[in-house]
């Protein structure tokens, strides 16, 4: 279940990864589960070829500015958006650690 936010503003604009065809869009640090490894992978490290653990490939990943920045929090670590399992951990800046927060 949702118990806070790292982030949360409707007004404030970031640079986001476009996954294609999931149309999800994160951070190029948080973190995001692909088929063949055992733990969330940073967005900055997917690939088109890539299996997301939904079972989509792929195809295209575009770098986007939205209007509006989110950061979940829940009990279990894990959210479900556009039908792609992510984590609401970020990884460290230039690794693959997870960050644990709040």
């Amino acid at each position: 279940s949702l118990y806070s936010f790292g982030h949360k503003s409707d007004s404030e604009q970031a640079h986001y990864l476009q996954i294609l065809p999931s149309k999800l869009e994160l951070t190029h640090d948080h973190m995001v589960f692909i088929t063949g490894k055992q733990h969330a992978v940073p967005a900055s490290s997917l690939r088109v070829g890539d299996h997301l653990a939904s079972g989509e490939v792929i195809t295209a990943i575009n770098q986007v500015i939205r209007r509006g920045v989110y950061a979940p929090f829940t009990t279990s670590g894990d959210l479900l958006v556009n039908g792609v399992l992510v984590s609401s951990y970020v990884a460290y800046q230039g690794s693959d650690h997870l960050a644990v927060g709040p």
